[in-house]
């Protein structure tokens, strides 16, 4: 069991590249079949760890998909998988009485919270939670292809299921995912605000709450940027002002990780978005976002091959030696695009040729610091905020970074990132602001 979390873990990381991918998945397989043979129980938890980076991610997806047909089902369907695994969750959690005196299952239960007092309540939290992370990684894969109305569903689910073990974490994640999923489907800004103006409700609930909330920082973080954003978007500025006073630590909240085995503090996501669309809202009573704030808080989601290059195009001091780290290849792209920033023309023309074949023609008549820009996202969210960064003062780059991800993103970022480059670039249309406002409540 200790072997599943630790695959499902991995391979949620499939994003940032993972030598032998497909060993992992094969072996994942194998542990499922033979937990099958052994405890039903643990079986089924395995495989909800097994779908979790199914659904986070279409390589993960792949692979899964052919070893799974090979190993251990005759046909496959991913939702229908997942559907199953879940009720199967939900009755194993009503049956926490019964797994008491199941031997096997409590020797791993026990080794899962490192002690022998284990009660019905732990179990049946344990598996809720397992259950609910399932729930939330279909809801996500359900809004990723445009099924509002099932991810709208699942999101409410996971509010109840979070409520009945009191995990207030995902109860106030969930809630606020429900309500970002039902206005992503806004056609006017007029639908917008009036499922946007929901969001007062609940950052009320939070700052009335808010001495115990300690725990809970990041999820309040991301209510109150959600609030912020709509009191912005229909001109509440005094509003805005009053929160902040009050509140406005949490839009320097910062997070604790480990980087070159140091402990460092570095501002998360949301506050970054939130500043920046505050500003581009006309907000202007907050710190204007740097670069170098930019760069911390989206480092893991940048290639590294191409991070001293952003930085140079940013007007960060790099250095180039950060490429000699890196191995061969990835060593001769980092230089080539960091002397590609600098004007070098036959650095460029190798930068272009390392591009994706299906992204070529969207390469043609860039300029090196242009290009390393919008090469260097690795995810949605920060090709979002370099976007924001670039509309303050270039509303051209700012376009090409839509054109961009209208075209490498799929389904609703796809389509979203086309909404902006459309309308793309005056704030003062109503139509920009809601496709800006739409990527924003998916991406913090």
């Amino acid at each position: 069991m200790d072997a599943a979390r630790v695959y499902s873990n991995v391979l949620s990381q499939a994003l940032y590249g993972i030598p032998e991918e497909d060993i992992i998945v094969k072996n994942m397989c194998d542990l499922l079949n033979v937990l099958k043979e052994e405890s039903n129980e643990l079986a089924t938890i395995a495989e909800a760890y097994a779908l979790v980076p199914e659904l986070r991610h279409s390589k993960v997806r792949n692979l899964m998909r052919y070893a799974l047909e090979a190993y251990y089902y005759r046909s496959y369907n991913l939702v229908t998988r997942v559907t199953k695994v879940r009720k199967s969750l939900k009755e194993l959690a009503n049956k926490s009485d019964e797994l008491l005196k199941n031997e096997y299952f409590m020797n791993w239960v026990k080794q899962f919270y490192v002690t022998d007092n284990i009660s019905q309540q732990k179990i049946r939290k344990m598996i809720t939670d397992t259950e609910v992370k399932l729930a939330f990684s279909l809801a996500m894969y359900k809004l990723s292809n445009g099924k509002f109305d099932d991810a709208s569903k699942l999101f409410n689910e996971i509010t109840e299921a979070s409520r009945s073990v009191e995990d207030w974490y995902n109860y106030i994640i969930a809630r606020n995912w429900l309500l970002r999923a039902e206005l992503i489907k806004a056609k006017s800004i007029d639908e917008y605000v009036n499922v946007a103006s929901n969001f007062e409700k609940q950052w009320n609930e939070i700052s009335e709450n808010f001495e115990h909330m300690t725990n809970y920082l990041e999820g309040a973080s991301a209510v109150l940027g959600s609030y912020l954003v709509y009191l912005a978007s229909i001109g509440r500025y005094d509003d805005i002002e009053v929160i902040l006073n009050k509140h406005g630590g949490l839009l320097n909240y910062e997070i604790l990780y480990n980087k070159n085995n140091k402990e460092v503090l570095v501002l998360t996501r949301v506050p970054i978005l939130t500043r920046l669309m505050l500003r581009l809202l006309g907000f202007t009573k907050v710190a204007d976002v740097e670069p170098e704030e930019l760069i911390d808080a989206y480092e893991n989601r940048i290639y590294p091959q191409l991070l001293p290059a952003l930085q140079l195009a940013l007007g960060i001091r790099p250095s180039v030696e950060k490429c000699e780290s890196l191995n061969l290849g990835d060593s001769d792209l980092c230089i080539n695009a960091f002397l590609a920033v600098k004007g070098d023309s036959d650095a460029l023309t190798k930068l272009k040729d390392s591009v994706d074949v299906k992204s070529r023609e969207l390469v043609q008549g860039l300029d090196g610091k242009t290009l390393v820009q919008l090469l260097a996202p690795m995810t949605s969210g920060c090709q979002f905020a370099l976007m924001l960064y670039a509309l303050v003062s270039n509303a051209e780059l700012a376009k090409k970074y839509a054109r961009w991800g209208s075209k490498v993103f799929d389904r609703l970022l796809s389509r979203l990132f086309g909404d902006v480059y459309r309308a793309c670039c005056n704030m003062n249309s109503e139509r920009f602001k809601l496709a800006l406002l739409k990527l924003y409540y998916l991406n913090i």
